[in-house]
């Protein structure tokens, strides 16, 4: 990471979370995922900057060796990520948008090629809301029971009949509505959408939802949950 110390940059290659909001801690309300959690990028390495400009404005840029890989990994690729941040000087809204690892997109393992957007918005002093949207593909993927041997670990894509590779896209959205009970307690619901439309991050190709509520409680000012219930796919 690239950080601010008596004005003087600080850097320090480091595995982090990949760059985005909604589906992994501490960003994640409740206890259980979304549905987003279950096919995209966890983990990157590299270098990060990241540089608020002002009250309003925080700019990230980095450099990674792809997702999920480390940089001595035959799939390692230099990865380029950018975010930007904006908030309303209300600060009622906050909107922060990412290309996440970034290069030529060719089938490897996890080499996906994200862009990410997250609406914060707050209504009152006890309801707020968060929306997650993402699209990501990857392309030259091996096509199901085709000449090409997929690499171990990663699967192979739905193509058209005959071909022996395609881009393999998937989109997804998310929202969380959270109400304040109290001080240690809130209320959360959840709605979640996936459509893996080549069937490479799920197999087969599918499309699906998931609705979830649950109260979250706290004694300190870490979490644990009370009670959870309802997460209930379909199609």
């Amino acid at each position: 990471m690239i950080s601010l110390k008596d004005n003087r940059p600080i850097a320090q290659p480091i595995r982090f979370l990949t760059l985005r909001s909604r589906t992994l801690a501490p960003n994640n309300y409740i206890f259980s995922h979304s549905l987003l959690y279950a096919i995209d990028p966890f983990t990157d390495t590299g270098l990060m900057a990241t540089i608020k400009l002002n009250d309003q404005w925080l700019v990230q840029l980095g450099i990674t060796a792809g997702h999920d890989v480390a940089p001595w990994a035959p799939d390692a690729k230099p990865s380029g990520t950018g975010c930007l941040s904006y908030t309303t000087r209300s600060v009622n809204d906050n909107l922060y948008i990412c290309a996440n690892g970034i290069n030529d997109g060719r089938y490897a393992y996890n080499n996906l090629q994200q862009y990410d957007a997250t609406w914060y918005h707050k209504f009152s002093k006890t309801v707020h809301m968060a929306t997650e949207a993402w699209y990501m593909y990857e392309r030259d993927v091996p096509a199901v029971a085709g000449a090409i041997q997929p690499e171990a670990g990663a699967n192979a894509a739905h193509c058209l009949m005959g071909v022996q590779r395609c881009t393999a896209p998937e989109h997804a959205i998310v929202n969380f509505l959270q109400k304040e009970l109290s001080l240690h307690d809130f209320l959360s619901f959840r709605s979640d959408f996936l459509d893996d439309e080549k069937g490479q991050r799920t197999t087969p190709p599918d499309t699906q939802r998931t609705r979830s509520r649950g109260v979250i409680g706290s004694a300190r000012p870490s979490r644990y949950v009370l009670n959870c219930v309802s997460s209930v796919p379909g199609i």
